[in-house]
């Protein structure tokens, strides 16, 4: 689960390949059973693999976490948060509405703030967490009904 989950965490933060996020942690849960199986000689009923599969996305997620993190610290939150100002400006001057243009800069102030980026920054983290445990469990369930039964089982 350690090697799954450190191996899906990292590919779900790198830069090119975190597109496919999902997908690295619905193949970590999978690889996770496959690797518990092997490992522990028995088969892998679908309810274990779901299990496996979850506490390899919280590690996928912690692991990701602390990439982003480390990558967030060395380029600087006020490069990020200057990029995030421009998209914004340019999503508000593209809407013909003045109110939403308002509002639209008023949520700016806010975001682009210490304690909005910060907010901001946690419920990301939150929202990872949630989606790559959901989906490496999903992984884990659909690894263990294709790959959970040992050769001996299968006979």
């Amino acid at each position: 689960m350690l090697i799954a989950g450190g191996v899906g965490g990292l590919l779900s933060s790198a830069p090119v390949v975190s597109i496919g996020c999902c997908l690295w942690a619905l193949a970590a849960g999978a690889v996770s059973v496959v690797f518990y199986r092997n490992r522990a000689g028995i088969s892998v009923p679908v309810g274990l693999g779901a299990r496996l599969g979850a506490v390899t996305g919280m590690i996928a997620s912690l692991v990701g976490s602390a990439v982003n993190t480390v990558t967030l610290m060395v380029m600087g939150s006020g490069k990020m948060r200057e990029a995030m100002r421009r998209a914004m400006e340019q999503s508000a001057a593209s809407n013909p509405d003045p109110n939403a243009q308002q509002i639209a800069e008023r949520l700016m102030e806010f975001m682009t703030s210490p304690g909005g980026f910060a907010l901001l920054m946690t419920l990301g983290f939150a929202l990872n967490f949630l989606a790559l445990m959901a989906f490496a469990a999903g992984g884990g369930a659909l690894g263990a009904s294709l790959f959970g039964k040992r050769n001996s089982d299968s006979k």
